[in-house]
């Protein structure tokens, strides 16, 4: 990583409907098969939609939706745009995220089972 600004993911505690942040990141990045290098800049802005339910196979939560917009531009002149929905759930964490590229790749991920031991 080169260099960095702003926030991942702000504390729960800021995660409200409404709130928004940014982050940019530059990083170098290996391209194989050719075994070369190309310098990677990001930026990435979030903005909690707000609560919701969703239900993945560990069974159904009351989460916080964050929707996010994310370019990335490469030294070779690429650019790929991402378009990012992520659902926390308080005590759970990342419970379902969907994320899909401007190139037509998708990815949709969800929590399949969790632990939480008595208290």
């Amino acid at each position: 990583v080169v260099s960095t600004t702003g926030v991942w993911l702000p504390a729960s505690d800021q995660l409200v409907p409404g709130a928004s942040w940014e982050f940019a990141q530059t990083y170098t990045q290996s391209i194989l098969p050719a075994a070369t290098t190309a310098t990677v800049t990001a930026s990435r802005k979030c903005t909690v939609s707000g609560p919701e339910s969703v239900t993945v196979p560990a069974g159904t939560f009351d989460a916080i939706r964050v929707d996010c917009s994310e370019a990335r531009r490469d030294t070779a002149g690429t650019t790929i745009n991402t378009e990012s929905k992520y659902w926390y759930a308080k005590g759970v964490g990342l419970v379902r995220q969907e994320i899909s590229e401007n190139d037509g790749a998708a990815v949709v991920s969800e929590l399949s089972s969790y632990y939480s031991p008595s208290p």
